[in-house]
């Protein structure tokens, strides 16, 4: 992304033009995308309808925090290769993804997630039963796990790979973590005060808060 930055910074504005319209994204996800990242300037240019996930669970909401503020569980820890991990997020993930499939809503939606650190990926790879999860490319449903829960938020302080994770999401964002750690920390590169602002004022986002215990009870069908 520097190397990108220093030659579009380089070039004259006769030779140099922003695209302004995106149709990968339901309207949502795309407004947070603009707000935070492109100062407002991107439009969507898809139907909404086209781009609805058709869950039950999340009707009429497009981007979900799962929020561990909360929870004693929420702790990160360090492995032994330098990364970090999440056991909570973990076992949030793993239930959002039971969740998901046990309503037979799915349809064929593809979910992806993402983690940018080595250990959690790992730590979620080995729990579940798919490496499809893990392709860089965009999908219909994007679940992101932020992993850090004190000391700092580490490379999510670059805007740009935020944007990228953020982005792959079609139908439905869902990011899983300490929201309140990311609020208040102190740094003027953390975009995470602007996404959870957009977040906590749009109607089509929800925060979901998780304490330890089980995220969904099902009703019994006796």
């Amino acid at each position: 992304y520097r190397l990108f930055d220093i030659l579009y910074n380089s070039l004259p504005d006769t030779h140099k033009q922003i695209l302004t319209t995106q149709y990968r994204m339901i309207e949502n996800i795309g407004n947070l995308i603009s707000k935070v990242f492109y100062r407002g300037i991107i439009d969507t240019g898809c139907n909404d309808d086209e781009k609805r996930h058709g869950l039950s669970r999340y009707v009429g909401k497009s981007i979900v925090w799962f929020d561990t503020s909360a929870n004693k569980k929420k702790s990160q820890k360090r492995t032994k290769g330098g990364s970090y991990i999440n056991e909570e997020e973990k076992r949030i993930i793993l239930e959002i993804l039971d969740d998901l499939k046990s309503t037979g809503e799915l349809k064929g939606l593809d979910i992806g997630i993402i983690t940018g650190y080595s250990g959690q990926k790992e730590l979620l790879r080995k729990s579940i039963n798919t490496l499809d999860a893990f392709q860089g490319r965009e999908n219909d449903i994007i679940i992101y796990s932020t992993v850090r829960t004190r000391d700092s938020i580490g490379f999510q302080k670059e805007k740009e790979r935020v944007n990228v994770a953020f982005s792959r999401a079609k139908k439905l964002l869902i990011v899983c973590g300490d929201k309140n750690f990311f609020y208040n920390f102190d740094d003027q590169d953390n975009k995470f005060v602007e996404i959870i602002d957009y977040i906590s004022e749009e109607e089509e986002c929800e925060i979901i808060q998780c304490d330890g215990g089980k995220l969904f009870e099902r009703e019994s069908n006796s």
